[in-house]
């Protein structure tokens, strides 16, 4: 089994308080699936380039709330990168 460090940001905490609970479930659930997959990149909707965080994986908790993250192989980390609408993830609408 794959073991990987999940991180986020200081002030991520925050973000999660915003999510209905639905998402946050979802939000929950993709994180442990991330974290137990031989290859988080396959778990992701799309792998873009936003105008805010730059080039990383999205997945999309609901209609209205993404989750980017970024995948960093050598070191085994998933950096949650932002949890939001699509406005604040994508840096559009």
């Amino acid at each position: 089994m794959v073991v990987w460090q999940i991180r986020a940001p200081a002030k991520f905490s925050k973000y999660l308080k915003n999510l209905p609970d639905t998402d946050r479930r979802a939000f929950d659930q993709i994180v442990i699936d991330l974290g137990d997959s031989s290859d988080p990149r396959n778990i992701a909707d799309e792998n873009v380039l936003t105008r805010r965080y730059g080039k990383v994986y999205t997945f999309r908790l609901s209609k209205s709330y993404r989750l980017a993250y970024r995948v960093y192989f050598r070191e085994r980390i998933i950096e949650i990168v932002s949890v939001g609408d699509h406005k604040e993830v994508y840096g559009k609408d």
